[in-house]
């Protein structure tokens, strides 16, 4: 109970009994402790304060003593009455209506509109500059996590339960640091919204003429080759291109970077230093546990995304763009890029191969039945 505030409170027996009890001495012993809580009421304590004024006697003017300054013009609020205020409404779920109440009934009569005035201006008088820093940092983050979550609220213009969402953004808690969450109020659930909130955040597009015609190996040189150039901790890849189809290209810039690799994850949480991902099989998944920085390439379960909007599509195309070419990839040879460097040569090609009819199997009995499908799933290690 570390913010308890302790009192002693020391329980003992007269000098003058003791001397009846003990008439050729004593000696005090070790005492007894148990402990008991005491709950104290909140109070309010007015302060009365009085500025005093001096004047010269000789016109050397008027001076007046320095006093605290006001949390907010012409206003009772002090730090440690807001603080409670919003610590009620925001920590305990406290409606500014009944806290109200709550203060009314130890003779301190605040409106609910009065509290609400109160949020409203120190959040725009002193939170706003806090905002904003967690702001810049969290676009500063490797990873933000974005989801929306509806819920109903009275609007006058609208009536009672209107629906509006809470935006919550929050980055990632890597090697000790803490992590940053911010809550975004806003009336829809369109992409401008995710879209104004990171409009400052920016990608990397690496292109350059020389880098084309590249197979999964120069490919992957060329990646690990601008990744060199980033601080990192989880590098998410997809499993494979629809062209090549060959799902080389996630594990080999692994291998350029030496880095522990995770395939086929359809499902990734990060936990501290450590990644721990669900790795797919045809019938069944694997927990895998990596240490960071490593790779992870990520199937189509992992997520399923919105499709773009037509607004959307126009501010993607008007937004400007970090280009890096063959300059500025670190640590790379050019006979590792583009067609000159890659390995691969095409043969032949051919269509995707197809999966066969399935099996139709008529058992006797349902207990033959039973037995086949029993079968047939410890087969597949299911069972």
């Amino acid at each position: 109970m570390q913010y308890l505030e302790t009192v002693i409170d020391e329980h003992t027996i007269s000098e003058e009994k003791l001397n009846e009890y003990f008439p050729r001495g004593y000696d005090i012993l070790p005492p007894n402790t148990y402990y008991t809580v005491e709950y104290v009421p909140a109070k309010f304590i007015e302060h009365e304060h009085h500025v005093f004024k001096y004047a010269g006697k000789h016109g050397e003017g008027i001076r007046v003593a320095d006093a605290p300054e006001k949390l907010l013009p012409n206003s009772i609020l002090t730090p440690s009455l807001a603080a409670g205020i919003f610590n009620a409404k925001y920590l305990n779920a406290v409606p500014l209506s009944r806290l109200g109440e709550d203060f009314a009934r130890i003779d301190m009569n605040i409106s609910r509109q009065t509290l609400a005035n109160w949020m409203i201006s120190i959040s725009d008088r002193y939170l706003e500059y806090i905002y904003r820093r967690m702001h810049e940092e969290m676009l500063k983050s490797k990873l933000i996590h974005c989801d929306e979550t509806p819920f109903k609220l009275v609007v006058p213009e609208k009536g009672p339960n209107s629906k509006a969402y809470m935006w919550v953004y929050h980055t990632m808690e890597v090697y000790g640091s803490h992590p940053i969450f911010i809550y975004d109020y806003q009336d829809g659930r369109s992409s401008d919204m995710p879209r104004n909130f990171l409009k400052d955040y920016k990608g990397v597009l690496v292109t350059d003429r020389v880098l084309g015609g590249a197979d999964t190996w120069a490919t992957s040189t060329t990646i690990a080759g601008a990744i060199r150039n980033l601080e990192y901790d989880l590098i998410i890849t997809g499993r494979q291109a629809i062209d090549g189809d060959t799902a080389q290209v996630g594990p080999q810039i692994a291998e350029h970077l030496q880095l522990p690799v995770i395939s086929y994850a359809q499902d990734i949480k990060v936990d501290g230093d450590k990644v721990v991902v669900e790795r797919l099989y045809d019938d069944r998944y694997h927990v895998v546990e990596a240490q960071m920085p490593c790779l992870v390439t990520a199937l189509a379960e992992l997520n399923e995304p919105r499709y773009m909007t037509p607004g959307g599509i126009f501010d993607a195309c008007k937004a400007e763009i970090t280009t890096w070419g063959r300059a500025d990839l670190k640590d790379v040879e050019d006979c590792n890029l583009g067609l000159a460097g890659s390995p691969t040569k095409i043969a032949k090609a051919s269509d995707k191969v197809r999966k066969g009819a399935g099996e139709k199997v008529t058992p006797d009995s349902p207990e033959d039945a039973v037995s086949y499908i029993v079968g047939k799933l410890k087969e597949k290690h299911v069972i």
